[in-house]
């Protein structure tokens, strides 16, 4: 086999990722232990407001590692919008993609956490600013990003067209399972990106469990891999 030199001159040039979903604003607060029923739980610390949604984060999180990022998501044209928009743009995200809608208000999750690590989160999303069809479709031919990352909990018509009008040579998807999404559509992913609770929810319980745990760790799921489709990430 003929192996060409690698050309060191040319610098290679950080990968475009578009995020596909949404886009909210985070109420964090950290309490001792979860609240029971008719008694009040005071936080640890000040509750905090920072930008959120797992589309959102990830475009962020890949940007601070030097990728070129897209986010097709909508939010309310409102003071959280605003705040939203001006944390993409002073991350350098592309926001063409990146709508304010004029009447509806931007989503809020609210979100515990436990002294253990774990999360408790409530999303009061908008069902205006969710994404329709046309808007993911017009999002992706004009980005034409070599991956693409979408939420599989999107309104089925803008799944449909994820999975329609994607050229990506990549597709990854994240599992939060949507109420009506069953396990054919993930054979169209390249990857399958999931923590130990979302996968079992429609991928069913894993054929076995390791003596060792990892809370909240990524596990993927190669295209067509079948069986392996509970490899994790876990080093024992």
């Amino acid at each position: 086999m003929n192996h060409q030199p690698l050309d060191q001159s040319r610098p290679l040039q950080p990968p475009h990722v578009a995020f596909v979903g949404r886009a909210n604003i985070d109420l964090t607060v950290r309490i001792p232990q979860r609240p029971v029923l008719g008694r009040t739980t005071f936080a640890s610390s000040p509750a905090t407001t920072t930008p959120g949604g797992k589309s959102l984060n990830q475009a962020l999180a890949a940007r601070q590692t030097g990728a070129r990022t897209s986010l097709i998501s909508n939010a309310g044209a409102d003071e959280w919008g605003t705040f939203l928009s001006r944390a993409l743009t002073d991350a350098a995200v592309d926001v063409p993609f990146f709508r304010l809608m004029p009447s509806p208000a931007t989503g809020i999750a609210i979100i515990e956490v436990t002294p253990d690590g774990e999360n408790y989160i409530v999303l009061a999303r908008t069902s205006e600013t969710e994404l329709t069809g046309e808007q993911v479709c017009s999002g992706l031919q004009q980005a034409r990003t070599p991956i693409v990352v979408t939420q599989l909990d999107l309104q089925p018509e803008a799944l449909d067209a994820v999975f329609r009008h994607h050229r990506a040579e990549t597709l990854i998807g994240n599992l939060v399972p949507h109420p009506t999404l069953g396990s054919t559509p993930l054979a169209a992913l390249d990857l399958l990106v999931s923590n130990e609770p979302e996968a079992a929810a429609i991928l069913g319980p894993p054929p076995h469990r390791s003596v060792g745990r990892c809370p909240g760790t990524p596990e993927a799921r190669p295209k067509g891999s079948g069986g392996d489709r509970w490899r994790s990430r876990c080093r024992l």
